[in-house]
């Protein structure tokens, strides 16, 4: 194995004292590595979504820490980039549908107002 110590104990250019090689572009906490391979990292605002660099072929899930998005960024094989931004919501697992939609209607309900629109849209016309 070689000697990864310059002259009196310092590491050398690029590397950390622990052999490997440091990231000069952001601080080590800033990116992961997700387990299908994907890179994760994390941005402070929305708008520094689109300066996250993506090479040919590669994604990257970018976190935003200030707001509840997260995106996915990827590039094809001729390097066009595409940014989908997804918003997370808060849900308590095994709540019913009904409490966690809020006031939303179903389906037989928007069938019967549609219905009653019909009706009175004819008793109008005669």
């Amino acid at each position: 194995m070689y000697n990864q110590f310059a002259p009196y104990g310092y590491p050398q250019f690029g590397q950390q004292s622990n052999g490997y090689p440091q990231n000069m572009y952001m601080p080590n906490n800033a990116t992961a590595q997700a387990p299908g391979g994907m890179e994760v990292v994390a941005v402070s605002l929305i708008q520094q979504v689109e300066q996250v660099q993506v090479q040919p072929g590669q994604r990257k899930m970018v976190l935003v820490q200030n707001e509840p998005v997260i995106a996915s960024r990827y590039a094809d094989n001729m390097g066009l980039v595409t940014t989908e931004y997804y918003r997370l919501e808060k849900f308590i697992p095994g709540a019913s549908v009904a409490t966690q939609t809020g006031d939303y209607v179903t389906r037989q309900e928007f069938n019967a107002f549609v219905e009653s629109l019909k009706g009175c849209k004819k008793e109008g016309a005669e």
